[in-house]
Protein backbone atom coordinates (compact mmCIF):
# COMPACT_ATOMS: atom_id res chain seq x y z
CA UNK A 1 0.00 0.00 0.00
CA UNK A 2 1.25 3.25 -0.73
CA UNK A 3 1.91 6.05 1.54
CA UNK A 4 -0.10 9.58 1.76
CA UNK A 5 2.83 11.14 0.67
CA UNK A 6 3.83 9.22 -1.88
CA UNK A 7 0.15 9.40 -3.61
CA UNK A 8 0.36 13.53 -3.44
CA UNK A 9 3.63 13.46 -5.23
CA UNK A 10 2.37 10.95 -8.07
CA UNK A 11 -0.93 13.38 -8.47
CA UNK A 12 1.46 16.76 -8.89
CA UNK A 13 3.14 14.99 -11.21
CA UNK A 14 0.55 13.72 -13.09
CA UNK A 15 -1.51 17.18 -12.99
CA UNK A 16 1.95 18.62 -14.16
CA UNK A 17 2.75 16.73 -16.32
CA UNK A 18 -0.74 17.03 -17.85
CA UNK A 19 -0.63 20.52 -18.11
CA UNK A 20 2.83 20.90 -19.82
CA UNK A 21 1.18 17.88 -22.20
CA UNK A 22 -1.68 19.79 -22.85
CA UNK A 23 0.41 23.36 -23.59
CA UNK A 24 2.32 21.42 -26.00
CA UNK A 25 -0.10 20.13 -27.79
CA UNK A 26 -1.63 23.18 -27.98
CA UNK A 27 1.91 25.21 -29.40
CA UNK A 28 2.58 22.41 -31.57
CA UNK A 29 -1.12 21.52 -33.26
CA UNK A 30 -2.57 25.03 -33.07
CA UNK A 31 -5.27 23.80 -30.48
CA UNK A 32 -9.03 25.66 -31.76
CA UNK A 33 -8.77 29.27 -30.33
CA UNK A 34 -11.42 28.96 -27.48
CA UNK A 35 -9.32 26.68 -25.95
CA UNK A 36 -6.09 27.80 -26.56
CA UNK A 37 -7.45 31.05 -25.18
CA UNK A 38 -7.80 28.38 -21.58
CA UNK A 39 -4.67 27.18 -21.70
CA UNK A 40 -3.33 30.86 -21.85
CA UNK A 41 -5.00 32.61 -19.30
CA UNK A 42 -4.46 29.24 -17.03
CA UNK A 43 -1.06 29.72 -17.49
CA UNK A 44 -1.27 33.53 -17.14
CA UNK A 45 -3.24 33.01 -13.66
CA UNK A 46 -0.45 29.91 -12.37
CA UNK A 47 1.98 32.99 -12.76
CA UNK A 48 0.54 35.53 -11.10
CA UNK A 49 1.84 36.62 -8.45
CA UNK A 50 -0.26 37.40 -5.22
CA UNK A 51 2.20 37.02 -1.89
CA UNK A 52 3.42 34.30 -3.41
CA UNK A 53 3.18 32.79 -7.35
CA UNK A 54 -0.34 30.92 -7.65
CA UNK A 55 1.38 27.98 -8.83
CA UNK A 56 2.80 27.50 -5.25
CA UNK A 57 0.15 28.38 -3.52
CA UNK A 58 -1.74 25.45 -5.77
CA UNK A 59 1.97 23.28 -4.40
CA UNK A 60 1.57 23.73 -0.93
CA UNK A 61 -2.19 23.07 -0.52
CA UNK A 62 -2.07 20.03 -2.74
CA UNK A 63 1.05 19.01 -0.88
CA UNK A 64 -0.87 20.39 2.65
CA UNK A 65 -4.23 17.72 2.47
CA UNK A 66 -2.84 14.85 2.68
CA UNK A 67 -0.57 15.45 5.39
CA UNK A 68 -3.99 17.15 7.52
CA UNK A 69 -5.59 13.97 6.55
CA UNK A 70 -2.97 11.64 8.06
CA UNK A 71 -2.71 14.28 11.23
CA UNK A 72 -6.20 13.85 11.62
CA UNK A 73 -5.97 9.82 11.53
CA UNK A 74 -3.19 10.13 14.29
CA UNK A 75 -5.15 12.39 16.42
CA UNK A 76 -8.38 10.79 16.27
CA UNK A 77 -7.50 6.68 15.32
CA UNK A 78 -9.79 4.48 13.99
CA UNK A 79 -12.29 3.17 16.63
CA UNK A 80 -12.03 -0.61 16.55
CA UNK A 81 -15.41 -2.37 15.03
CA UNK A 82 -16.60 -6.04 16.58
CA UNK A 83 -14.76 -7.95 14.01
CA UNK A 84 -11.40 -6.82 15.29
CA UNK A 85 -12.99 -8.78 18.58
CA UNK A 86 -11.39 -12.32 17.48
CA UNK A 87 -10.30 -13.75 20.63
CA UNK A 88 -11.75 -13.74 24.76
CA UNK A 89 -11.87 -16.24 27.55
CA UNK A 90 -14.52 -18.94 28.53
CA UNK A 91 -14.72 -22.04 30.88
CA UNK A 92 -11.66 -20.55 31.91
CA UNK A 93 -9.52 -20.73 28.60
CA UNK A 94 -8.39 -18.89 25.83
CA UNK A 95 -10.66 -19.11 22.60
CA UNK A 96 -10.19 -17.88 19.09
CA UNK A 97 -11.98 -17.19 15.74
CA UNK A 98 -12.14 -15.86 12.84
CA UNK A 99 -15.22 -14.08 10.77
CA UNK A 100 -16.89 -16.05 7.83
CA UNK A 101 -18.57 -14.13 5.20
CA UNK A 102 -21.44 -11.32 6.72
CA UNK A 103 -19.66 -10.96 9.87
CA UNK A 104 -20.45 -14.39 11.13
CA UNK A 105 -17.89 -16.06 13.81
CA UNK A 106 -16.40 -19.26 12.45
CA UNK A 107 -15.78 -22.39 14.83
CA UNK A 108 -13.50 -20.91 17.71
CA UNK A 109 -10.68 -23.33 19.31
CA UNK A 110 -9.63 -23.36 22.20
CA UNK A 111 -5.97 -22.83 23.73
CA UNK A 112 -4.11 -23.57 26.54
CA UNK A 113 -3.84 -20.88 28.69
CA UNK A 114 -0.68 -21.85 30.18
CA UNK A 115 1.60 -22.12 27.00
CA UNK A 116 -0.95 -20.51 24.59
CA UNK A 117 -1.47 -24.33 22.69
CA UNK A 118 -3.85 -25.07 20.71
CA UNK A 119 -6.06 -27.62 22.41
CA UNK A 120 -7.02 -31.26 21.50
CA UNK A 121 -10.11 -32.15 21.65
CA UNK A 122 -11.29 -35.62 22.31
CA UNK A 123 -14.96 -36.93 22.49
CA UNK A 124 -15.46 -39.51 24.94
CA UNK A 125 -18.81 -41.96 26.00
CA UNK A 126 -21.51 -43.80 24.90
CA UNK A 127 -23.77 -42.57 23.12
CA UNK A 128 -26.41 -41.22 26.37
CA UNK A 129 -23.96 -39.30 28.03
CA UNK A 130 -21.08 -37.64 25.67
CA UNK A 131 -18.10 -35.34 27.45
CA UNK A 132 -15.21 -33.82 25.75
CA UNK A 133 -11.95 -33.60 27.00
CA UNK A 134 -9.48 -30.74 26.05
CA UNK A 135 -5.76 -31.35 26.06
CA UNK A 136 -2.28 -29.43 25.76
CA UNK A 137 0.04 -31.69 24.44
CA UNK A 138 2.90 -29.24 25.23
CA UNK A 139 2.28 -29.44 28.82
CA UNK A 140 0.67 -32.77 28.84
CA UNK A 141 -2.21 -32.06 31.01
CA UNK A 142 -5.64 -32.09 30.66
CA UNK A 143 -7.27 -28.55 30.55
CA UNK A 144 -11.28 -29.13 30.61
CA UNK A 145 -13.65 -32.01 30.76
CA UNK A 146 -17.44 -30.69 29.23
CA UNK A 147 -20.35 -32.49 28.78
CA UNK A 148 -21.32 -33.21 25.62
CA UNK A 149 -19.44 -33.47 22.58
CA UNK A 150 -16.92 -31.46 20.90
CA UNK A 151 -20.00 -29.82 18.33
CA UNK A 152 -21.95 -28.82 21.43
CA UNK A 153 -18.99 -27.49 23.23
CA UNK A 154 -18.25 -25.32 20.12
CA UNK A 155 -22.22 -23.86 19.71
CA UNK A 156 -21.48 -23.17 23.40
CA UNK A 157 -18.84 -21.14 22.84
CA UNK A 158 -20.24 -19.57 19.60
CA UNK A 159 -23.81 -18.41 21.06
CA UNK A 160 -20.87 -16.88 24.18
CA UNK A 161 -19.22 -14.69 21.28
CA UNK A 162 -22.57 -13.76 19.76
CA UNK A 163 -24.45 -12.97 22.85
CA UNK A 164 -21.32 -10.79 23.41
CA UNK A 165 -21.08 -9.21 19.94
CA UNK A 166 -24.84 -8.27 20.84
CA UNK A 167 -24.66 -6.68 24.08
CA UNK A 168 -21.54 -4.69 23.44
CA UNK A 169 -19.57 -6.51 25.99
CA UNK A 170 -17.26 -7.40 22.77
CA UNK A 171 -15.72 -3.96 23.35
CA UNK A 172 -13.67 -5.13 26.98
CA UNK A 173 -12.25 -7.77 25.52
CA UNK A 174 -10.70 -5.61 22.49
CA UNK A 175 -9.35 -2.68 25.17
CA UNK A 176 -7.73 -5.87 27.44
Amino acid sequence: MSSPESTARVSLVLVLVLLVAVAGAAYYFGLPEPLENAIGQAMEHLAAATAVQNWMLYLLVSTSLPALVLLGKLVFGRRPGFLDYTNDRFLGLTWRWRYRRFGRPDVPWAYCSVCDTALIYNSEGDGGRMRTVLTCETCDRTVLQHEGDAQYLAAKILRQIERRIRTGEWQTAVRS
